[in-house]
């Protein structure tokens, strides 16, 4: 008599077959438990756990990424990635059951200034100003002045400056290294403020017919308007007004400078690189002729800016001293272009 197994029975042998297949697959085959495989650009070390110690090799797709086996670990350590791009390897790990790749990535090394200017002005007292440096590796901060001293910190370096009490403005530079990426940032430091301007100078400037002028002038404190000041000595019988201008001085348009042979009332009009004179009814707008220092071919100097440009576009290369009599204008009694102080 034939016997019959029941269809029914049939899928659920095959059921009980499949899941001893999968225990016995889960019981021995290679797994990653866990893993640290993500590095910054700086040489470093991680790891890759897994579910069985010993009988197993590992191998990497790349040498910035090395490998070793140690019990029921694979030990990783990368190298310094000195490119902007980052980079990825493979990790193959193979037992006897199977094997695991594991993708191994580093970001991409960089040494940047988050500062967002390339120099600072600061006044002449002691502080200390925060330089922000991005980056995950080291790097060295040094300066020749001795009034600055820089102290590397987590986020970048504050520079410590102490008071400046020479009575004029003065420079520094400071440089960050990152040797590992071979990359330098300087920064410049200038400490002032308006009241260092005072005293003797020597201006120069160019006239109306492109000749080079020098004259020795002053400047000194405006009794007669605290806070400010005026230049004596570049137009005789003038006293050319200035203001602040943050930790500098600038000298306004449209402003009043005083009388001229007892009938001529003066005032200070734009000029323009080209020499146009624009007179104190035709651009009411007033522009500050300002004198920041600069540091050029290891000393400072002190040349005049415009802060903006007049309504037509033109840019501002210097100022005209106007006469006017009864509100007319009279027509210029000197021009200055280009003006540079020096001391």
């Amino acid at each position: 008599m034939k016997k019959y197994i029941p269809f029914l029975m049939v899928p659920m042998l095959c059921m009980g077959a499949i899941s001893c297949q999968d225990e016995e697959e889960s019981t021995y085959s290679l797994q990653v438990v866990k893993s640290e495989a993500y590095f910054q650009a700086k040489e470093s070390k991680g790891y890759i756990v897994l579910s069985q110690s010993g009988n197993f090799t590992a191998s990497s797709s790349e040498d910035w990424c090395q490998v070793t086996c140690k019990q029921d670990s694979v030990l990783l350590q990368v190298s310094n990635n000195t490119s902007l791009e980052g980079r990825t390897a493979i990790v193959t790990i193979t037992s006897a059951d199977g094997s695991q790749k594991v993708p191994v990535s580093q970001a991409g090394g960089y040494f940047r200034s988050d500062a967002g200017q390339d120099t600072f002005v600061v006044n002449n007292k002691q502080q200390d100003l925060a330089y922000a440096i991005k980056t995950v590796f080291d790097y060295e901060s040094s300066t020749d002045a001795s009034w600055i001293t820089p102290n590397i910190g987590s986020d970048g370096t504050t520079l410590s400056i102490t008071s400046n009490t020479s009575g004029a403005p003065r420079y520094a530079l400071v440089k960050f290294y990152c040797a590992s990426l071979n990359q330098t940032i300087t920064t410049g430091i200038y400490q002032y403020e308006t009241s260092d301007f005072l005293g003797n100078w020597t201006a120069q400037w160019q006239d109306k017919s492109g000749k080079q002028q020098q004259k020795p002038i002053q400047l000194i404190a405006d009794e007669s308007h605290p806070g400010q000041m005026v230049i004596e000595g570049l137009q005789d019988g003038i006293r050319i007004p200035v203001v602040a201008y943050g930790n500098s001085l600038a000298i306004v348009t449209n402003s009043y400078a005083g009388m001229f042979n007892s009938q001529y009332q003066v005032y200070v009009c734009g000029l323009s690189e080209d020499n146009i004179i624009y007179s104190k009814e035709k651009e009411t707008v007033a522009r500050h002729y300002f004198c920041n220092p600069e540091y050029l071919n290891d000393k400072l100097s002190y040349p005049f800016k415009a802060d903006s440009t007049f309504q037509d576009g033109k840019k501002m290369g210097g100022f005209a001293l106007s006469a006017y009599k009864n509100n007319q204008n009279m027509g210029a009694i000197n021009q200055f272009l280009n003006l540079e102080l020096t001391r």
